[in-house]
């Protein structure tokens, strides 16, 4: 099995590096928009934070007085009869991901299309007032001429440490780094030491024009999905942790650290839950002993779980929100600001 595993690995490096050689030399064209378009991808397959980098780019470029639009494909979606979500947009119908962009960010237009050059087009048509696209998880969609690639890695599972799949979970090989205009290494400690920083930057193995930065997790207060109130932390001993995405461990462990007792229920990555799932998580909520205690969930499990919402009407339901935020900040900032502002589209 691991024989066939590897052969598998080598077949699928070699198709992917035949079609970026497609692309390099031009054999498979990229097609460029009038619009300066932002994209936020990684190499491996989930796990590195694209969603809360989206947001926080969109946050910052709405602050800055920009329109911006999203567009991503809207994985693991059921049904493909939406296109723009809006805040109350089932989820089945957006994915979680869009669904929780569009209510961080109710202004900004979010579009779900496969064909990421259709959803420009249809942007730029539709919405002459968008100033930036923000392109999700686009960085093995080489058919757009992205202005400005970012490409995050996480500090827990770096690229630099994987293979291909299916032996590792890159889905190109680490030499296609080069492509990028920045890299970001995401969930770092916020007590990272500057040695640390430079070691890590030296494995990166970037040209002169390439820039690195690192950022790290903000968690927020704890929000009742029923009342949207904010909770006193101190009146909780034991949580049932839900959770649907690729690396839970890191929140685990954050709560742990801050004294809870933690019972984790994990689910895979973008998990549609079901009625056996719900029962499961309220026979155990109900099976702790200790009268201080709640679920507790991530912001994009809750786009999925309010299906069931009228299950947990009696029931203390949180999620806890995160935001990231940067070491060197403000260069990063003007490096994404002086992007948009020089690349604005013609008139």
């Amino acid at each position: 099995m691991k024989l066939i595993l590897h052969f598998l690995s080598f077949a699928y490096g070699a198709i992917t590096k035949i079609r970026n050689i497609l692309f390099d030399y031009n054999i498979l064209k990229s097609k460029s928009h009038d619009i300066p378009i932002i994209c936020i991808g990684n190499l491996s397959i989930g796990g590195t934070g694209k969603t809360p980098q989206v947001s926080y780019l969109a946050k910052l470029l709405e602050k800055s007085s920009y329109k911006v639009a999203i567009v991503s494909r809207g994985y693991k979606r059921k049904f493909h009869s939406v296109k723009f979500v809006e805040k109350n947009t089932n989820v089945l119908y957006s994915g979680d991901e869009s669904l929780q962009l569009k209510r961080r960010h109710p202004s900004c237009v979010v579009i779900v299309e496969p064909n990421r050059n259709k959803a420009i087009e249809d942007i730029i048509k539709n919405y002459p007032q968008i100033d930036v696209v923000l392109l999700d998880d686009g960085f093995q969609h080489r058919w757009i001429d992205c202005g400005l690639n970012i490409l995050l890695t996480s500090y827990h599972m770096p690229f630099k440490d994987d293979r291909l799949l299916p032996v590792g979970r890159l889905r190109e090989s680490t030499s296609n780094i080069r492509r990028t205009n920045i890299v970001v290494m995401t969930n770092v400690r916020h007590d990272i030491t500057l040695n640390e920083r430079a070691d890590i930057v030296k494995g990166f193995k970037l040209e002169e024009n390439q820039d690195s930065f690192f950022s790290f997790v903000k968690y927020k207060s704890w929000v009742n999905l029923h009342s949207s109130k904010k909770i006193n932390l101190n009146n909780i001993d034991s949580i049932v942790l839900v959770t649907g995405i690729a690396i839970p461990e890191i929140l685990h462990t954050h709560l742990e650290e801050n004294g809870y007792n933690v019972k984790h229920l994990r689910f895979p990555d973008h998990h549609i839950f079901t009625k056996k799932d719900i029962l499961k998580i309220l026979h155990t909520f109900k099976s702790i002993k200790d009268s201080k205690k709640l679920i507790l969930t991530t912001e994009k499990d809750s786009c999925r779980l309010e299906l069931y919402k009228d299950s947990f009407i009696t029931i203390p339901l949180y999620m806890i929100p995160i935001e990231i935020d940067y070491i060197d900040k403000d260069i990063f900032n003007k490096k994404i600001i002086d992007y948009v502002e020089a690349n604005k589209r013609s008139c």
